[in-house]
């Protein structure tokens, strides 16, 4: 390879200078050509983040700051991309701390591929914490168990993801009406693999990220990925897309997990907050679609 892909690194923040500041002290100290790679912030109605970074924060490549009013993590990702010229789009979220490898890996274990799209491996930054483990385990364990025929992954998360530009723009990138955070990422993903288009695991690229380090705040967040899981499922059906699209659904699942539990258990803690967050799960899900049964959701409503 005579010159190496260009890329644009993506990172919708709100209201969060410390992590941002963090996020982008380790984007600073990435190994991959500075000339070859920019740094996109948008500030999605948020306080004006341009004044957190300082020091080595501030040395991220190409550093710029961009701002929309307040509509979702989905908007904000697709004003960052919007005037991207360059091979390849990075999203990453202002709670994750890549390491020095991390965008090498990703762009180059993509650009050796097949994939249309990959993720990288995202580990928890607090091990120590019951909460964040169990949310670890059961992310790990989902990213493991939906996988399509051929091993291809059937989700790619959006905070520690890569795209082939173009193929990005022809899809028109993820869908503006998911206003919070949750499951934008995998209507995109359905999308994507309904057209015969593949992602894969790039295992290599790893990132750290602030899992949710309480019992509340897990269930609270499992509660919306519920709410999103619903509007994402109403979205393919209004677009006519197969939802049996290689994705294993219940009891399997839960069956699954539970083997999994048994074998390789996360402990009695993080089993049972396992748990109640897969009925916080199915709560946000069955409540979301008595709120909008349409499934549209506008940037005003309220939960």
């Amino acid at each position: 390879m005579s010159e190496l892909p260009s890329a644009t690194v993506i990172l919708p923040t709100k209201n969060r200078p410390d992590f941002l500041s963090a996020c982008l002290e380790n984007l600073a100290r990435q190994d991959y050509p500075r000339e070859r790679w920019q740094t996109v912030v948008v500030n999605d109605g948020g306080a004006d983040p341009s004044g957190a970074p300082a020091g080595s924060a501030a040395d991220a490549p190409n550093l710029t700051f961009l701002s929309i009013p307040p509509s979702g993590p989905a908007a904000a990702r697709n004003r960052g991309a919007r005037d991207a010229e360059t091979d390849f789009l990075v999203f990453i979220d202002d709670d994750c701390q890549p390491e020095p490898s991390w965008l090498r890996e990703l762009i180059l274990g993509i650009s050796a591929s097949p994939y249309a799209a990959g993720m990288g491996r995202t580990l928890n930054r607090f091990p120590g914490n019951p909460s964040a483990r169990a949310s670890q385990y059961f992310m790990e364990f989902y990213r493991d168990y939906e996988r399509l025929p051929g091993g291809d992954l059937y989700l790619v998360m959006s905070n520690n993801a890569v795209y082939r530009r173009e193929i990005f723009s022809a899809l028109g990138g993820f869908a503006e009406e998911f206003v919070r955070p949750g499951a934008e990422d995998l209507e995109l993903s359905h999308r994507l693999v309904a057209r015969g288009l593949r992602q894969g695991y790039l295992p290599q690229a790893v990132l750290r990220h602030a899992n949710c380090q309480t019992p509340a705040a897990f269930l609270r967040q499992q509660y919306q990925y519920g709410r999103g899981y619903a509007r994402a499922m109403n979205r393919i059906r209004r677009n006519g897309i197969p939802i049996q699209l290689g994705q294993r659904r219940r009891p399997q699942f839960h069956l699954a997990l539970l083997q999994s539990m048994q074998h390789n258990g996360p402990g009695l803690r993080e089993s049972a907050l396992i748990w109640c967050g897969i009925l916080a799960h199915s709560l946000g899900a069955r409540m979301e679609n008595l709120r909008h049964p349409a499934g549209i959701e506008s940037t005003g409503a309220t939960a």
